[in-house]
């Protein structure tokens, strides 16, 4: 249900970006995403002092892991 919306709205975004990092580097990106949610959950809290009329629900989410699309596995050389 998430993800059959469009995505297309001025507050909405999906973006998908895959590239070759190392371990190490992986471990980076996760503590960074960590500290976005962080930075929602915190922004969720303070604007509960604002009227229900002024707030929006929206789910954020972020992920990680090593992947690779199943039609491209038959290219790798």
């Amino acid at each position: 249900d998430f993800f059959q919306g469009r995505f297309d709205g001025d507050d909405e975004l999906l973006m998908l970006v895959h590239g070759q990092v190392s371990a190490q580097m992986a471990r980076v990106f996760n503590a960074r995403m960590q500290r976005v949610a962080q930075d929602f959950a915190q922004q969720h809290l303070a604007d509960q002092r604002l009227p229900q009329a002024e707030r929006e629900g929206y789910t954020l989410l972020l992920a990680l892991r090593s992947w690779e699309f199943e039609a491209f596995a038959h290219m790798r050389r």
